[in-house]
């Protein structure tokens, strides 16, 4: 069948909807011709119909490859994506059709297709895809030309065709614009929106002002909307209405273009910003009412002067916007100047009427008004004239900033503006608390005359700050200048008098007065302001009294204040005629005037300072105060810093430094001292050589607590005036506040010679020596502590003999430093203390009713003790109490009480029931007193610690509620939970005051009670370990931490050279406790247990002999069977002692005086009488009495409690005493496989003996143990040691490489064995097994340099080059290792030598 039947045939299948047979007739056509179109058109149908969708597409795709200018396939496709409902390709496909359409120039079918798609767009598409498709439709595109041919629509009859909206929109397209002007604007506002949001959270991102900018121009770079409104604007069925809005927003877009624009795009700016002129420029040229380009136009124009503005424009611009705020602040400003609102210029107003008017519309503008450059510069310029100059500098500032943003945005500058508002800001800052801002406005000034050189309000401004400056010379000339400028004006009359007054005070009296007579006459003459005519005549008046005619100057000050009555240097002046030239003189007049002066000017200076004289001759206090801050006030040059105690932060120089000095002496009495120093600050600044100045600077710091800058302001006082003692003193003072006690020390004791009776220097001296004898008590220097203590007490003495008017203070010294003189309970000068306690005891009462049960009467005899000292201290505050009993001094009753508590503990009568009331009362009182004192309300708690838990609760609480950052008090209270056994609490209290001062050392020691009260002994000490290590220490957790460390040394069974480590820490902790705690004798004897292990026998046996005679002293005071046990205790260690540095026969004396004191009810006997009848038994061997030490030691060995070790010993001993007279029992007894030093013991015995028998028999259980259970029970390895040494002493290397070798192998990990294998094969000559054993434990921290020596010593005997540099480098690092190691050197010199 031919191809055109098989066409044919497909072409029937498918109208009578045989899809199957049109595919194969299309697909047989395909077989014999593959590119004819219509075959693959119809199979493509069909495979539609069959559903075979992929294939399908496939097949229209191919067809339209074969012919694209075709259109079936095409349509075929369009209804294949149709029917599939896949939006994006429908569009594609009509988009496609549509350019054939044009092409084809069939209008009404490209319009067909153009409806379609932009339906679609409007059901599926975005903004921008439905502005896309609007755009298709409108001129300028494609398919414009084409659709122009379409008939104008039949309004009559929309439904009469398909493409109705296209007709419509081609025929009239300004809906279109609309719509597609709103789709992009909307899409562009909230792309700016979304990006906005997302950038402006960056990290490092740019400011938000800087990314609104960053947006719009991307947005606008891009933004299609400016021709769009163009054409808006263009077409010509533009409503009015559409065309302002539209000129509005292609303004606003243009706006924001420019203003995004960067400064380097000068172009680019310039070329927007001459479109946006000419567009704002046609708005207002038309008078078009757009607010926001009448804006712009106003803030844009470049002007010096108002005069410059074109009135009608702002006429106009108040006609067009009334309800604008800038319109009422442009029609306020033109009433301001008399300047009518019409044309025409008439109105019924007075000039003054209009002013009026003007200045309340302008001074009542909110500052939310002033958006703009033209409102800041106009009512920047009203509040320059009415002389309210912060307000105007404020707003000018404000306005200039504004004015630079506007210049950066627009690339252009505004020079004549900037020039205007700098002369608004100039000439404020010159009259606004002169001289302050002077610098500031004086480069203002600069600025403006080199663009304007002959502005008359710059030139004034500048003669007015050289004047107040007084450089008449150069202020004349400014002057001169203005009156040449401008001749007939206001400014050059006031030129005038300004330039007569700079004659004046550059002595051309004649001239002035001259000049000023002219100026006189003319300002009488225009009838000028009374206060321009007073100043006149005051400044006449007072050129005429500096020239020295006095006799005229009266009248005219009198003619001045008529004219004038509030103008202050006319009374100024007067009140200083009255006072000094008046005869006679007038000082009640004179200080009316200056009154008046100063109540109408604070800035009367002169005025000021008389009041303030006349006011401190009159002890008026408080009125000198307040003239003196107003004085401050009014001058403004220098403010106090806004932080009290900082420097000010201006670099101007008081005119007023009197005025900072009585401030700061005022504010020094009332204990305000960053305000006082402040003060001074200023004051140094005008006047850095006054000495008094400097002395009441470093006043104020010491008292702050500043004391580094004390010394240094107190050490240039005394530069500038060496003859003025109190900056010596105050020096001292500040030392002493810095712990330099010392130096403070030696100061005041030179001052002393000079002035022996000054009451400060005497006082001084004595807390100086309280102070230093606290501080060396806690640093440990408890001899020192008692010197300064009996040298404090001692020029108290002084002190109370040379001014008894003062006993209050003297005595609270006295019983201070008795008080810490208790402390030391052993005097090394004990005749000075006894005599200072006499002396002070002599001046006490002999009667004390009030302590007559509570403590002891004290008796002055040598010996004399720490309780002697506590109870003149007692003694010394009850005389205060005493002193004035209805209103005594509080901390008396404080200072009673607590030392009856100390007396209490020490006397060891703390359950006495009326010694802890009267200490409660005692305290109680000084509360009453002084209820807002948290120490007494601490020490209340500390009172009722025992007794009264809730009372004790209650104090320590209210003392927290005062100051609860008190990391003191909060441990208190912790330890009072803690002894009540509430741990939960404690705990709380303890980590609040750790919180609070992390260095606090009791809290730390609480925390470590409370662990050790739940039996965590190991967390328990490392608290107490860190306890130890802080800065303030406790005695108790010293001593706590080294009993824990030395127990647990004994229980680990450690020798001397393993326990170093543990017992030097511990050492130096005991040392600083029995520093601390020189009378306990059970830190004296850890101490001296501690000492023997250490070696140091000598100072141990010191240590031992210190506790006994404490210990005997407490037993004859008290007979307590524990102090005999302890004293038992302590005799055996000295025995012990004894033996070891070689005193046999005092040792056995102090044995035998142990079993003298033995009981036989006493638990320790069994313990006590072995360790004596052994001490006894060895000190008997040492002097060779042979026989007895040996029935000693067998009757040790009958009494040795249930004690292994002590039992064992006691063999060991015996069979070692046996063996020295060659007695063979030795063996038996020493006979214990399970006792490892009776097995050392018997083997040594071997080796001595040569006994092959006895070294095997004594090792040979031990040896044959498992490996584990000899570990166990010979962990040092002692029977391997002494079996190689027996091998090595027959000889027999290779039996001791043996050994050594299952030593090792057994512990492979211990460094001593493999070192001694290591040793053992460099013997037999094999060094590189040596090398290859040592490989690795170089490193080890105890046996690290045996190692680096055995290993250097092998690499000698390799005897290579290369060896021997290894040689030299382990030698090296051994004696890094341990540098004090006398092997380490004599190897590296031996193999230095081999290598030279």
């Amino acid at each position: 069948m031919s191809t055109k039947a098989l066409l044919k045939t497909s072409r029937e299948k498918l109208n009578k909807k045989d899809f199957s047979g049109a595919k194969d007739a299309a697909e047989r056509v395909l077989d014999f011709e593959q590119s004819n179109y219509t075959a693959h058109v119809f199979l493509a149908l069909s495979l539609l119909e069959l559903q075979e969708y992929d294939r399908s597409e496939q097949v229209y795709k191919a067809a339209i490859e074969l012919d694209p200018a075709q259109l079936l396939a095409r349509q075929g496709l369009l209804k294949f994506y149709e029917k599939r409902d896949r939006i994006d390709n429908v569009i594609e496909c009509l988009q496609e059709l549509s350019s054939i359409y044009a092409k084809q120039g069939d209008a009404a079918k490209l319009a067909d297709c153009l409806q379609r798609l932009v339906d679609l767009r409007r059901e599926h598409g975005t903004r921008i895809q439905i502005a896309s498709a609007l755009m298709q439709v409108l001129p300028g595109s494609e398919f414009y030309p084409v659709l122009s041919f379409l008939p104008e629509p039949d309004s009559t009859n929309p439904t009469s065709t398909s493409t109705f909206w296209i007709q419509s929109a081609v025929h009239d397209f300004l809906p279109v614009l609309e719509e597609v002007v709103s789709l992009l604007e909307t899409e562009e506002q909230t792309r700016f929106t979304k990006d906005f949001n997302a950038r402006r959270t960056r990290l490092g991102g740019p400011k938000p002002a800087e990314l609104k900018k960053e947006l719009d121009k991307e947005i606008c770079d891009n933004s299609k909307l400016p021709t769009l409104y163009n054409e808006i604007l263009n077409h010509p069925k533009t409503s009015e209405e559409l065309r302002r809005s539209t000129e509005a927003k292609l303004i606003q877009f243009k706006q924001k273009h420019l203003y995004s624009i960067p400064a380097t795009g000068v172009d680019v700016k310039g070329k927007l910003r001459e479109e946006l002129e000419t567009l704002i420029d046609g708005v207002v040229l038309i008078r078009r009412p757009n607010e926001e380009a009448w804006s712009l136009y106003l803030d844009w124009q470049d002007w010096e002067k108002f005069e410059d503005l074109d009135l009608a424009t702002l006429r106009a611009y108040v006609e067009l916007f009334p309800d604008s705020s800038l319109s009422s602040i442009v029609q306020g400003y033109l009433l301001y100047n008399g300047i009518s609102l019409s044309d025409e210029g008439t109105s019924s107003e007075t000039p003054e009427n209009l002013n009026e008017q003007g200045l309340n519309i302008l001074l009542n503008t909110p500052s939310e008004s002033l958006d703009s450059i033209l409102a800041n510069r106009v009512i920047s310029q009203v509040y320059a004239d009415v002389e309210e100059y912060e307000n105007a500098a404020r707003i000018a500032k404000r306005g200039l900033s504004r004015l630079a943003e506007l210049e950066n945005d627009l690339g252009k500058k505004l020079s004549r503006s900037r020039v205007g508002l700098q002369v608004v800001l100039s000439t404020s800052l010159v009259h606004l608390t002169p001289p302050k801002h002077h610098p500031q406005a004086m480069t203002l000034i600069k600025e403006i005359v080199a663009v304007s050189p002959d502005n008359v309000a710059a030139l004034m401004s500048r003669g007015n700050i050289l004047l107040a400056s007084k450089e008449w010379s150069a202020a004349r000339e400014s002057f001169e200048r203005v009156i040449s400028v401008d001749t007939h004006s206001f400014h050059a009359l006031r030129a005038r008098e300004e330039s007569a007054w700079c004659e004046s005070r550059l002595g051309q009296y004649e001239s002035a007065v001259g000049h000023f007579e002219e100026v006189l006459r003319e300002l009488e003459a225009e009838e000028r302001d009374g206060f321009d005519i007073a100043r006149c005549l005051w400044r006449l008046g007072q050129t005429q009294w500096d020239s020295g005619d006095k006799e005229a100057v009266y009248p005219l000050f009198i003619r001045a204040l008529k004219k004038d009555s509030s103008f202050a240097p006319a009374f100024t002046s007067l009140g200083l005629y009255y006072l000094e030239y008046a005869s006679p003189a007038d000082p009640v007049r004179a200080s009316k005037c200056f009154q008046k002066a100063f109540e109408l000017d604070p800035r009367e200076a002169v005025a000021a300072r008389h009041l303030a004289e006349g006011f401190a001759n009159d002890r008026e206090w408080d009125l000198m105060e307040v003239v003196v801050r107003r004085t401050i006030e009014g001058e403004g040059t220098v403010q106090p810093s806004a932080k009290p105690g900082a420097e000010s932060t201006t670099g101007n120089v008081t005119a007023n430094s009197w005025a900072w000095k009585a401030l700061g002496v005022v504010e020094l009495t009332h204990q305000n001292y960053p305000a006082a120093i402040n003060a001074f600050q200023v004051a140094l600044r005008a006047d850095p050589s006054d000495h008094v100045l400097w002395l009441r600077l470093g006043e104020a710091y010491g008292k702050a607590g500043r004391y580094a800058a004390a010394i240094k302001a107190l050490e240039h006082a005394y530069e500038l005036d060496p003859t003025d003692w109190l900056a010596q003193f105050y020096i001292a003072d500040a030392q002493q506040g810095v712990g330099l006690f010392k130096q403070a020390i030696k100061i005041l004791e030179s001052l002393l010679e000079q002035r022996p009776s000054e009451l400060g220097i005497l006082s001084s001296l004595a807390t100086a020596y309280l102070d230093m004898g606290v501080a060396e008590m806690e640093q440990g220097f408890v001899g020192r502590a008692e010197e300064s203590f009996v040298s404090a007490v001692s020029t108290t003495l002084k002190f109370l003999a040379d001014h008894p008017g003062f006993r209050s203070f003297g005595w609270k010294v006295i019983a201070d430093a008795t008080f810490h003189l208790s402390q030391v309970s052993l005097f090394r000068n004990e005749e000075a203390v006894l005599a200072v306690l006499a002396e002070v005891h002599a001046l006490l009462p002999s009667e004390n009713a009030r302590l007559k049960d509570i403590i002891p009467s004290i008796s002055l005899e040598s010996p004399v003790g720490g309780s002697e000292a506590l109870l003149i201290s007692i003694l010394s505050a009850e005389y205060r109490v005493s002193l004035n009993p209805t209103n005594s001094d509080t901390s008396a009753w404080y200072d009673l009480g607590m030392g009856v508590h100390a007396w209490s503990i020490l006397g060891g009568n703390q359950g006495d029931e009326k010694v802890g009331q009267f200490i409660v009362d005692c305290i109680t009182e000084a509360v009453k007193r002084e209820p807002i004192n948290p120490n007494y309300w601490t020490a209340l708690g500390t009172a009722y610690f025992v007794s009264n838990p809730r009372a004790a609760q209650h104090s320590f609480i209210k003392a927290l509620e005062i100051e609860n950052k008190s990391a003191a008090t909060w441990c208190d209270l912790g330890l009072l939970y803690l002894f009540h056994e509430d741990t939960e609490l404690a705990r709380e209290a303890f980590q609040r005051a750790q919180v609070l001062d992390p260095d606090c050392t009791l809290a730390w020691v609480g925390q470590a009670l409370i662990l050790r009260s739940v039996g965590d002994d190991r967390g328990a000490t490392a608290l107490f370990s860190h306890a130890t290590g802080l800065d303030h220490a406790i005695p108790e957790a010293d001593y706590n931490l080294s009993l824990r460390v030395f127990n647990s040394i004994n229980e680990r069974k450690l020798r001397r050279r393993e326990a170093i480590g543990d017992l030097l820490p511990i050492f130096f902790l005991l040392n600083r406790y029995c520093t601390h705690q020189p009378d306990d004798a059970t830190g004296l004897h850890l101490f001296a247990l501690v000492c023997e292990k250490l070696g140091h026998i000598d100072f141990a046996k010191e240590l031992v002999n210190r506790a006994m005679r404490i210990l005997e002293r407490i037993y004859e005071e008290k007979e307590d069977p524990v102090v005999e046990r302890q004293f038992m205790v302590t005799n055996a260690t000295l025995g012990r002692l004894l033996l070891a540095t070689y005193e046999p026969e005092e040792g056995m004396i102090i044995f035998e005086t142990v079993l003298g004191l033995l009981h036989n009810t006493d638990e320790l006997k069994q313990v006590l009488e072995t360790q004596a009848k052994l001490g006894i038994a060895m000190a008997q061997c040492t002097l060779r009495d042979m026989q007895e030490g040996i029935l000693s030691l067998q009757h040790a060995q009958g009494i040795a409690p249930d004690h292994e070790a002590l039992r064992a010993q006691c063999a060991i001993l015996l069979a070692q005493t046996l063996w020295s007279i060659r007695d063979p029992e030795c063996c038996e007894i020493a006979e214990d496989p399970s006792h490892l030093p009776a097995i050392n013991v018997l083997a040594g015995l071997g080796i001595l003996t040569k006994d092959e028998g006895i070294v095997d028999a004594s090792v040979s259980e031990i040896v044959s143990l498992p490996p584990d259970e000899r570990v166990a029970l010979d962990s040092d390895g002692n029977v391997d040691y002494l079996l190689i040494q027996y091998h090595l002493s027959q000889g027999d290397l290779a039996n001791a490489i043996k050994t050594s070798q299952k030593s090792v192998h057994v512990q492979p990990s211990n460094t001593v064995k493999t070192n001694t294998l290591g040793s053992l094969l460099l013997k037999m000559k094999y060094p590189q097994g040596t090398l290859a054993l040592l490989s690795g434990h170089e490193k080890a921290m105890e046996t690290g340099s045996t190692t680096l020596i055995l290993s250097a010593v092998a690499n000698v005997l390799i005897g290579t080059p290369e060896s021997l540099q290894k040689a030299l480098q382990a030698a090296q690092r051994a004696v890094m290792v341990s540098p004090g190691k006398a092997v380490c050197w004599q190897v590296l010199g031996c193999v230095r030598k081999l290598i030279s």
